[in-house]
């Protein structure tokens, strides 16, 4: 994530999409996770969220994962969501490279039963898991477990979730092309596209979220976060 960003993501969050999610609750929680791009900081953080879903795990039909950098569409989530069947085991996000991840001798030596060789995985800024996947997952993902899977393998969290999902469970990552990711161009994008899309990722002043008639300026707002939120919720006060 681009650090300009990370120090004012929080504004940009909760001016916009976390706000509307307010009146349903929402829990922070402060880690002791590194604060880095780095393999253990990453899997650390996902082995925390993946506890808190644990814990609550009775209440809750999906369990989605989304970057800080990241602008989540609340409407367009509940739209796809409610798309698919909640109680089969699903993996749901975007997956940007031309072909899958293909496995080495080494993470294979530590496979007794691989159900394939290659494998795709939901890039990091966002996906979603149904109930019963997150059950099937929870031995490879629950407490310290995040952590020792990922040092075992030798692979980042996203990674290392579709290759639990993919090589070891046999079940395959759904795509979802309106999930988008840091690797996607946002420039040549029409804003009516845009509004339709359940994710779009913060892309850097080259890559910036354009909407018509904004009303805030780019040295104010240069993630483009706020200008879309008026955009998708033109009768806010502050828009």
């Amino acid at each position: 994530m681009d650090a300009s960003f990370a120090q004012q993501s929080d504004g940009f969050l909760n001016d916009t999409w976390v706000e509307l999610l307010t009146s349903q609750g929402y829990h922070v929680t402060v880690s002791d996770c590194t604060r880095t791009h780095q393999r253990g900081s990453l899997c650390c953080k996902s082995g925390i969220e993946y506890d808190l879903y644990y814990e609550a795990m009775d209440k809750y039909r999906w369990f989605c994962h989304l970057d800080d950098d990241m602008y989540l569409n609340t409407r367009s989530l509940a739209e796809l969501l409610n798309h698919y069947n909640h109680t089969m085991p699903l993996y749901i996000g975007y997956f940007p490279l031309a072909k899958p991840f293909e496995l080495d001798m080494y993470r294979l030596s530590f496979i007794k039963d691989a159900k394939k060789k290659s494998f795709r995985f939901a890039t990091g800024g966002m996906y979603c898991i149904s109930r019963p996947l997150m059950i099937n997952i929870e031995p490879y993902f629950r407490g310290k477990s995040f952590d020792s899977t990922c040092e075992r393998y030798k692979l980042t969290d996203d990674m290392m979730i579709g290759l639990v999902i993919e090589v070891l469970l046999g079940y395959n990552l759904t795509i979802v092309s309106s999930i988008k990711t840091h690797l996607q161009s946002l420039v040549n994008m029409k804003p009516e596209e845009l509004a339709s899309k359940v994710s779009v990722s913060y892309g850097g002043k080259s890559n910036r979220i354009t909407v018509p008639n904004e009303k805030i300026t780019a040295e104010e707002d240069y993630s483009g976060f706020l200008s879309f939120h008026c955009f998708l919720y033109p009768d806010i006060k502050w828009c």
